[in-house]
């Protein structure tokens, strides 16, 4: 009976096995813009990229804290879509308009279905491009083990008289997460690399970062308030519904290493005790289940021996042995 339970236990957890971690498909997304644009008064320099993903489920509009007006409400997210904010901001609002062009690259079965200006004094042409057999980030990107999609989107943008970003969203599909993916257990999150393609202008009359405000990478992760992670890393700020990781800008061309950041995980503990929970008494009760039907197969076949025992001795002959 104890072998039989410790058995049943055993296949228990295997019938009802764990999420495998594998199933999370979290890409490495790079964004490649401008480190530095040029309004009237010189030359403004890169800030921050913020890049906030939600799935499923619409990313709410916000003012920054420049005080821009709000957003426009956009479409309602088709079912199994994914929609990322993409902010790439300067260290000051400009006073005339400022052309920027950004290519964002992404995984490569995920497929660009629109893109959207959040803006509401500035429009975007997007084209999902084929990318150049010689392409240098590529050729780069690979040489680092990250290879990259064989197209990428190319945004042409302005930043707006007054404003200090272009911000923009996509939304996208063919693909379980862009910078962070989830299953019913674990999560995964891959902070986007940011890379700066020189200086749209001179560098004349430009006004620098300060010191201590070199340019970030912000990861936003909407995730549901009813899924709680134990983290690798823990988040910078925590709301009930995202999670916040932030990064100084890493030079990866001109570093030592590769300067991909490491992947960030996640754990549901709550469910992974569940799980646990409901794998031992699943184990428990096909031990008794099992044992009762050895112990009732054992009966049967008991009832059958005593019944051949039973008729073989009422058909063995008498023999009289008085002479």
């Amino acid at each position: 009976m104890l072998v039989l339970s410790i058995g049943g236990f055993i296949l228990g957890a295997r019938v009802i096995p764990p999420d495998d971690f594998d199933v999370v498909t979290a890409g490495q997304i790079a964004v490649e813009g401008p480190g530095a644009i040029k309004d009237a008064a010189g030359r403004v320099s890169l800030r921050s990229l913020t890049w906030e993903e939600a799935h499923d489920n619409a990313i709410q509009p916000r003012v920054s804290s420049f005080g821009e007006t709000n957003e426009p409400q956009l479409p309602v997210l088709p079912a199994h879509a994914i929609r990322a904010r993409i902010d790439l901001s300067f260290n000051r609002p400009l006073i005339s308009d400022a052309p920027v062009e950004l290519h964002v690259d992404l995984p490569e079965k995920a497929v660009i279905t629109q893109c959207y200006s959040l803006d509401p004094h500035s429009s975007v042409d997007w084209h999902w491009q084929d990318r150049p057999p010689n392409d240098i980030l590529s050729i780069f990107m690979s040489a680092i083990g990250v290879p990259l999609g064989n197209k990428y989107l190319q945004v042409n943008g302005t930043v707006p008289n007054g404003s200090h970003a272009i911000l923009i969203a996509i939304d996208v599909t063919g693909v379980d997460g862009l910078s962070f993916a989830s299953n019913r257990t674990r999560a995964k999150v891959l902070l986007p690399l940011l890379f700066t393609n020189g200086v749209t202008a001179d560098s004349s009359n430009q006004t620098p970062n300060s010191p201590g405000q070199e340019p970030g990478v912000t990861m936003v992760a909407d995730l549901p308030a009813t899924e709680t992670y134990t983290w690798s890393r823990r988040p910078v700020i925590q709301k009930e519904n995202s999670e916040v990781w932030s990064q100084p800008l890493t030079n990866v061309r001109n570093s030592s290493d590769s300067g991909i950041p490491a992947p960030i995980t996640g754990v549901r503990e709550d469910v992974l005790r569940q799980d646990s929970r409901r794998d031992f008494w699943a184990g428990i009760v096909f031990g008794v289940a099992g044992a009762a039907v050895i112990g009732f197969i054992q009966s049967v076949f008991s009832a059958m021996r005593e019944r051949r025992s039973s008729t073989q001795s009422s058909h063995t002959p008498v023999v009289n042995t008085q002479g």
